[in-house]
């Protein structure tokens, strides 16, 4: 219950950085998160992935993941009974969109809260690897950096990730 909790307060941040990105670009865009529970009558229908954001012309969608492993990523586990999102991902790159696996590194023990951008085809072969080292994926994929902490309200404190590297704009 708890990775599910930190998951969804991840899909939260990335969506509120995707905003106030196409916003401080004034550029129009369309960014919609999937339902996890989609039913049509009484029949679930499976989450193909979690968002999709269009602007000029191009079609973006993204898997938001979540893990708290310190020195490597199981890709085994992170899709462990949702292998379908990989291909749903794999389809939109055939189609000529672009498809990203965004994996937020995040152990409040130790301190580490890092995002690593990670193309769909790189997604797949770490998938049948299994194991990866974070030694690898710094060097062969984009790292998105936190901007900063704004305090709001006193209370809470929101984290704001720099998407300018992963959209190139």
């Amino acid at each position: 219950m708890a990775k599910r909790h930190l998951e969804k307060a991840f899909q939260s941040e990335f969506t509120i950085a995707v905003k106030k990105h196409m916003q401080f670009k004034q550029l129009d865009y369309v960014y919609k998160k999937i339902p996890d529970n989609a039913f049509i009558g009484n029949y679930q229908i499976k989450n193909p992935y979690d968002c999709y954001l269009r602007f000029s012309g191009q079609h973006w969608s993204m898997e938001l993941k979540i893990c708290s492993t310190i020195k490597v990523i199981n890709f085994g586990t992170l899709f462990k009974g949702r292998e379908h999102e990989l291909d749903y991902l794999e389809g939109e790159k055939k189609a000529g969109g672009k498809s990203y696996v965004i994996v937020n590194q995040y152990n409040k023990v130790k301190r580490i809260n890092r995002v690593f951008a990670i193309e769909i085809n790189t997604a797949r072969k770490y998938h049948t690897r299994g194991q990866i080292d974070i030694e690898s994926i710094e060097k062969n994929n984009l790292e998105i950096f936190k901007i900063g902490k704004i305090m709001k309200y006193g209370f809470r404190k929101e984290i704001f990730w720099d998407l300018s590297t992963l959209f190139k704009i």
